[in-house]
């Protein structure tokens, strides 16, 4: 028996919130010089960090190809999550108000992060290069100082 609720039988590749958080981490790929990616990619499952690496590289070739290039990996993207399952019920809907699902809130904010990204590009590239580089003085790693 469970102290505080039911036990969510689902593993982690078929969650929906899981699934934005891996967006969420090839958008940080994507940012990264291809050479330096699988600097800030973790995970036990080595499957996984290559599936991060592959999916922020392929939004990284589709933001700088333009948006008809970014519309087709949102499309993957949206097919994906429309096989996620999310298992949370809002309060909200509970006491009878209106609340947005779990996938559309997903959603939603991969189109942000998109978004985003396609906006500020240039200068969210180089934030994370400056972050890189201080990461790197700040542990004495001179081959990436130097890279």
């Amino acid at each position: 028996k469970a102290p505080f609720a039911a036990r969510n039988r689902f593993t982690a590749g078929e969650k929906g919130w899981i699934f934005l958080e891996r967006f969420a981490s090839m958008v940080k790929v994507a940012m990264t010089p291809p050479d330096q990616a699988a600097l800030v990619t973790y995970s036990n499952s080595e499957d996984l960090r290559k599936l991060l690496i592959t999916g922020g590289g392929d939004l990284r070739s589709a933001v700088v190809d333009g948006r008809e290039a970014l519309k087709h990996v949102l499309k993957k993207s949206s097919d994906e999550l429309s096989t996620k399952r999310f298992s949370t019920v809002s309060l909200d809907l509970q006491r009878g108000g209106r609340s947005v699902g779990g996938r559309e809130t997903v959603w939603n904010l991969m189109l942000y992060m998109t978004e985003f990204l396609i906006n500020n590009w240039d200068q969210e590239q180089r934030s994370q290069r400056q972050r890189q580089l201080y990461l790197a003085v700040v542990q004495h790693d001179s081959a990436l100082i130097l890279a």
